[in-house]
């Protein structure tokens, strides 16, 4: 479990995994029973003599159930970090946090060990003998080699089973909404059922030569063609060769223009879901709802860092309150763009439905309010 616990943590700081040296468990088992003291280094033999050294003394009273099944140790060391600096490689007090750094010092071929004797649990983690050591040299080492905990999860694909990349379309979806957050739009949500489709386009791109749409999808689209398929899989790549086509856009005139198209359709303010395809070297965007609809270019094309008019485009809502039994509703509906305002005033405990329907909606909304 220690072995566990320890690699886990290391994963969340980019830190390679660790691999147990059993023949060293029992080494560091004889010298534990023998001493039961919070340091070994002096008893060290080769080839343990470059190895860095945890120790932890549980708390009085703690059962051997706790001790064995609760991480404890793990769980004190990587505490330490509080005093840790990632950007000087500095701790406020260096030996408690040397404990946290071994943990999670990032080294190529490393093996730890653990042993436990009553309260005491002893922890070693050992250089591959090519790498230097841990714990070791200036505060640049440290640096480079002890990461904070923001490692993204690593991302495991079942393209056969899940018809769609679901790694690909999480940092694509991430990489598109990096840009959408600079023009100040909201972030798109990836939507399985639509990567699907994308997915089956992107293969019948590169499989056909030439791509063709269905008349009846819903959503709208980019496309590109990569050089190669390792650009291709980058989750930045068509992100930036369609954000790219932007450069030429004239903000003076926010209308449609088909050598923009790409990066108006990406950043088109109400397109809430997006789905990728990667197939080959060729990539798919679906993008729902469209964009790029005729004469709502001013509500959803944002400039960067700007943003869009917020008194001509209001932003959806709905606003419900009760006065002297009677309740009202007032809602701001954006279908298209279009602002639709509806004020309501109906008895209090009476229910009543707005359903309105666009083009550009597949299925009509219903909002359902309660008033009182």
């Amino acid at each position: 479990m220690a072995s566990k616990a320890h690699n886990d943590l290391r994963a969340k700081h980019c830190a390679e995994k660790y691999t147990v040296d059993s023949t060293m468990a029992k080494e560091m088992q004889k010298l534990l029973d023998a001493n039961q003291r919070a340091s070994t280094k002096a008893e060290r033999t080769k080839p343990y003599k470059e190895c860095q050294e945890n120790f932890y003394t549980a708390p009085t009273g703690t059962t051997d159930k706790d001790v064995m099944n609760k991480n404890l140790a793990t769980t004190y060391w990587s505490s330490m970090k509080s005093g840790y600096n990632y950007k000087t490689g500095v701790g406020s007090n260096k030996a408690a946090t040397d404990q946290f750094t071994r943990v999670v010092w990032n080294i190529k071929a490393g093996k730890f060990a653990f042993a436990r004797r009553g309260q005491y649990i002893m922890a070693w983690y050992c250089p591959s003998g090519k790498e230097p050591g841990i714990n070791m040299g200036a505060a640049t080492a440290y640096i480079a080699s002890v990461k904070p905990d923001t490692c993204p999860k690593t991302c495991t694909d079942n393209l056969a089973g899940d018809l769609y990349s679901k790694c690909y379309n999480m940092r694509a979806t991430a990489s598109h909404n990096t840009k959408r957050r600079t023009h100040k739009v909201p972030e798109l949500k990836m939507d399985i059922d639509i990567a699907k489709r994308a997915q089956a386009l992107a293969k019948q791109y590169a499989t056909g030569g030439s791509f063709t749409i269905n008349a009846s999808e819903p959503c709208g689209y980019n496309i590109a063609s990569a050089p190669d398929t390792t650009k291709a899989s980058n989750k930045d790549w068509a992100t930036d060769y369609w954000y790219k086509t932007g450069a030429g856009y004239n903000w003076a005139s926010v209308k449609f223009s088909s050598a923009e198209a790409d990066f108006t359709k990406m950043i088109w303010r109400s397109s809430t879901k997006v789905g990728f395809g990667v197939y080959g070297t060729k990539v798919v965007a679906l993008y729902c709802i469209k964009g790029n609809v005729k004469n709502n270019f001013e509500c959803n094309v944002c400039k960067a860092n700007v943003g869009c008019d917020a008194v001509k485009c209001p932003e959806a809502d709905a606003i419900c309150s009760s006065t002297n039994g009677e309740g009202r509703a007032e809602i701001s509906l954006r279908a298209d763009n279009q602002s639709i305002r509806v004020i309501a005033t109906v008895k209090k405990g009476q229910n009543f439905s707005i359903a309105f329907g666009s083009r550009s909606i597949v299925n009509s909304d219903l909002i359902t309010f309660y008033a009182g």
